[in-house]
């Protein structure tokens, strides 16, 4: 596994949210994971 590219997902269900108020919600995803879930919608931001 790519151990180095995993990304931490932290944060805090606000008011209404689909996670439950206040909830904190933690996730782990591997990089090829997470590029097939977002592929669709993410944005390169680089300046080039």
């Amino acid at each position: 596994m790519e151990i180095q590219e995993f990304h931490h997902i932290q944060f805090e269900g606000g008011f209404s949210s689909v996670f439950g108020d206040g909830t904190r919600v933690e996730c782990d995803l591997c990089q090829g994971c997470l590029f097939d879930m977002i592929k669709d919608c993410y944005r390169d931001v680089n300046q080039k």
